[in-house]
């Protein structure tokens, strides 16, 4: 066989492979159907139970990510106990001070900045967590975010449900939507005021709760991995006690300033 003919066999074995190609057919997306009665309150139960399994809660917490003067990096110590009492402390720096203490429920909040010597203290409990950490949230979205739940959904009504694939979406009359795995475990969860994600298959790997999560606002993005946790184990008394010295100074919420989460540039490597 010359070279001319090694050259045509190439020729017509590519345009044959180039058929080939050509010839198949794109595979069609999933069917988006929607759910029966039954699917749709087997999942919403399964949610519900996911919720309330968490009584209690502690846990150190490493946050990275990026706001609007760049990107930062602290720690937080995050302690709940139901129905609606939480706890925030967060360290930054390279020593890990306590830049602010706060403790809620949904009666209002108390923040305590011991290097400024200054408090807040505001009944509008999401305006003052926006100005802290970039995301409106009260204390029961935050038991929501570390169960791997994403979104209080607790008492509110399902609008509907679909199966995609092997996804299930279940959307709620508060607009809220929880997109779920095979598996069973919330992926993604959004509402108004904040989207989430949790990229690691904790469920599968046995885990009771997530070890990691990327929350996102308008403000900030950023991820959240647990360091260290105990669920249900009895909390100190004083967990949600914040001691106010007589001599600190009052801040209204326009005052907050530096001591938010997305301010500490610095501390980000």
């Amino acid at each position: 066989m010359n070279r001319l003919q090694v050259k045509c066999w190439i020729f017509a074995g590519f345009i044959v492979g180039l058929t080939v190609t050509c010839s198949r057919k794109p595979q069609a997306p999933p069917t988006r159907l929607v759910l029966t009665e039954s699917e749709l309150s087997l999942n919403v139960n399964r949610i519900e139970q996911e919720l309330s399994f968490i009584r209690r809660y502690q846990a150190l917490v490493n946050v990275r990510g990026r706001g609007p003067g760049g990107r930062f990096r602290a720690k937080l110590v995050l302690i709940f106990e139901r129905p609606d009492r939480l706890r925030v402390e967060l360290f930054a720096g390279l020593l890990g001070s306590t830049q602010w203490t706060a403790v809620a429920d949904e009666g209002g909040i108390t923040v305590y900045f011991p290097k400024r010597r200054e408090f807040l203290r505001e009944t509008a409990v999401r305006d003052v967590v926006r100005e802290l950490i970039g995301v409106a949230l009260v204390p029961r979205d935050f038991m929501a975010l570390v169960s791997g739940v994403g979104v209080d959904v607790s008492g509110v009504k399902p609008a509907t449900g679909f199966r995609l694939g092997d996804r299930v979406e279940i959307e709620f009359s508060n607009g809220a939507r929880l997109f779920i795995d095979r598996a069973g475990q919330i992926r993604e969860a959004e509402c108004v005021n904040y989207q989430v994600s949790y990229p690691t298959a904790w469920k599968r790997q046995g885990g009771r709760v997530p070890d990691q999560l990327r929350l996102t606002s308008d403000t900030i993005s950023t991820t959240l991995t647990v360091m260290g946790m105990d669920i249900n184990t009895l909390l100190d008394d004083e967990a949600f006690l914040l001691d106010i010295p007589d001599d600190a100074e009052r801040l209204q919420l326009t005052q907050i300033g530096g001591g938010a989460l997305f301010s500490l540039t610095n501390s980000a490597r």
